[in-house]
């Protein structure tokens, strides 16, 4: 057990430095990127192969972005992203946590859930992405402050929104409380959608 341990810690360390050099080369302008984020001085890394992303039926490029986000008043934010560039083979992501001194949410809440998001340069095209962890690093799809977590898998899929409505000038407010409205008994989630509807 220890020569495996020591082995996995080698590798650790070997695709660390790896990832961090090609990280250095994939900061990118927010100028013209739709999203942004704040260094709010705790964070958690992510390691994830190359090899391991795919949406829709398609590989990464240059130009191309990952993003993970976070949860704030049933909306996401991004909590932190990295492009593509032509030298990759294998990238980080850093995940930022909330910072405690500021009374607005800025950040991940330590054990919580990691989004994923994929943004497709060419097309300007977001994709939302469902990530599988690796169990060879301590942590995994949850946030935690110096944590480190790796991706055995990262499949990106843009949702087709299944309904339509006309605005006709008349309408009905209902409000609805969180945690009132469950599927099977869970709690929604961010990119759930609720709707209402009339018979003809």
């Amino acid at each position: 057990m220890k020569h495996l341990f020591s082995f996995k810690v080698n590798a650790m360390l070997a695709f660390m430095l790896l990832s961090l050099s090609i990280m250095a080369n994939a900061e990118i302008s927010s100028l013209s990127f739709p999203w942004s984020y704040s260094n709010t001085g705790n964070n958690h890394t992510i390691f994830i192969p190359i090899n391991s992303v795919n949406f829709d039926g398609q590989n990464l490029e240059a130009g191309d972005a990952i993003g993970v986000f976070y949860s704030k008043n049933q909306n996401l934010y991004c909590g932190g992203y990295v492009e593509i560039n032509n030298n990759f083979l294998n990238i980080s992501i850093t995940a930022w946590g909330d910072d405690p001194a500021t009374s607005n949410k800025d950040g991940f809440d330590p054990g919580e859930n990691i989004y994923w998001k994929i943004y497709r340069g060419s097309t300007d095209e977001v994709y939302n992405a469902s990530a599988t962890y690796s169990t060879g690093l301590p942590n995994q799809g949850l946030y935690e402050a110096n944590g480190m977590s790796g991706l055995s898998s990262l499949s990106g899929y843009i949702t087709n929104f299944p309904w339509s409505y006309i605005n006709t000038g008349q309408n009905h407010t209902i409000l609805i409380q969180q945690g009132v409205a469950t599927i099977n008994g869970q709690s929604l989630e961010p990119n759930d959608i609720i709707g209402v509807f009339y018979q003809t």
